[in-house]
């Protein structure tokens, strides 16, 4: 019988689409995911990828079995968290996946005072854009996911308060003034912009279409998978850029970048968890601690 390892190790090279890449992510050997696939497809004399020079492609087989080890893997989850809240509920972990400014300027502080009441219960956060995160909770890879803005899927979500978001541009370049909001000056921008999937990319999306201006080549000056880095580019003159005012508080002062005021209302942040799966009391907590902040 196939193991949940084999599973887990299988799933990452699917969704790497490279053993050196997914045995790093699972702090695993390249020889180790290689034995696992290897053996898996063996078992079931099936082959699950195609080999192509060094890289290595999941085929038709691969794919059908794809979402049936995800279900697996996430069922697995289940049961392991339904023992431990049958011992009492006070060990274990949580898989939390959030978008860049939540995790990296928002969730700490939550974290921190969740762990006073529960300091045996491991919180794993996973990085990634609001497309990515949604993807991960409904493959069952993540427990709970916090993302900005609203969300077309269909998992379970509950709206709590989020940020402000604000315009930056470069120091020479001073934008402007109580009519800054006119389409002329807007189409004469070139911005900076994170990549597609973004939260705070699409805030700046739909605040440009109520101007009837879209972003494409032509007014794109840089695509950036970093808020850090999309501060950098804009310190150092490439474009504008809308982002939170989590992240420009939390870089402090910058004398070379501007700050104006976009006259957006604060946006919220989204908890998603899928609406089938059981909540271990562990997880329920979790999700009620962040909603009173």
């Amino acid at each position: 019988m196939m193991t949940l390892d084999q599973l887990r190790i299988f799933i990452k090279v699917a969704e790497t689409g490279h053993l050196t890449n997914a045995a790093n992510e699972l702090c695993l050997s390249q020889s180790a995911v290689s034995s696992a696939i290897s053996q898996l497809e063996f078992k079931y004399d099936l082959k699950l990828f195609d080999r192509i020079g060094r890289n290595i492609k999941i085929n038709a087989n691969g794919r059908a079995l794809l979402p049936e080890a995800y279900k697996m893997i996430a069922q697995a989850k289940t049961t392991d968290e339904l023992l431990k809240d049958l011992s009492g509920g006070n060990h274990g972990a949580i898989d939390v996946v959030c978008s860049q400014t939540i995790g990296n300027y928002w969730l700490a502080e939550r974290i921190s005072k969740f762990h006073k009441t529960f300091p045996n219960i491991k919180i794993n956060t996973t990085i990634a854009n609001s497309d990515k995160a949604i993807e991960m909770l409904e493959h069952g890879i993540a427990d709970i996911g916090i993302i900005e803005g609203e969300n077309n899927s269909t998992l379970e979500h509950t709206e709590i308060k989020g940020d402000a978001l604000t315009f930056v541009a470069p120091r020479e370049l001073r934008l402007w003034a109580n009519d800054m909001k006119t389409k002329t000056k807007l189409q004469n921008l070139k911005y900076v912009v994170r990549e597609q999937g973004s939260g705070t990319r699409h805030s700046l999306e739909l605040y440009l279409a109520d101007y009837g201006i879209e972003l494409k080549q032509d007014n794109i000056a840089l695509t950036l998978p970093s808020n850090e880095a999309v501060l950098s580019a804009v310190s150092a003159g490439v474009g504008v850029s809308l982002i939170s005012e989590l992240v420009i508080s939390g870089i402090g002062n910058n004398e070379n970048i501007n700050r104006f005021p976009s006259g957006i209302a604060a946006r919220k942040f989204t908890i998603l968890t899928l609406k089938d799966r059981a909540k271990s009391r562990a997880l329920k907590a979790f999700k009620t601690m962040l909603t009173e902040n």
